[in-house]
């Protein structure tokens, strides 16, 4: 059996997402996995070291304004296939996920009756 506990404070929701990832001078594209109050998982091309302060701008569509958070490396993992890593990003400023989190389920929520209908179709 597995030891492994649980230490996020919030449960994370599935997230299918853009996000441009800034740290000094450098930016680069991000996959957002999932999402929480706390913090969420980013996939992307560049390893980034543990307790890293990062900027986020979380991108979802072109009506929706980008919704920019300051966050830090929680933790950092290889991807198992690929030249990618996961990285786990605690947000430092919660309150701004206020904002962000509807957007992420109006926006998941139309993916999903987007990918319904084409099932219909």
């Amino acid at each position: 059996m597995d030891n492994y506990e649980e230490r996020r404070e919030f449960v994370r929701m599935p997230a299918s997402a853009k996000a441009v990832v800034r740290q000094n001078r450098k930016k680069w594209d991000a996959a957002v996995v999932d999402i929480s109050p706390g913090g969420c998982q980013l996939l992307c091309s560049e390893k980034l070291k543990k307790e890293d302060p990062i900027k986020l701008d979380f991108i979802l569509n072109e009506q929706d304004p980008v919704i920019q958070i300051q966050g830090k490396i929680a933790w950092t993992k290889k991807h198992e296939s690929e030249p990618l890593w996961n990285h786990g990003i605690q947000f430092k400023e919660r309150e701004k996920f206020e904002k962000l989190g509807p957007m992420f389920l109006d926006y998941l929520a139309f993916k999903k009756k987007m990918n319904l209908l084409k099932k219909v179709k």
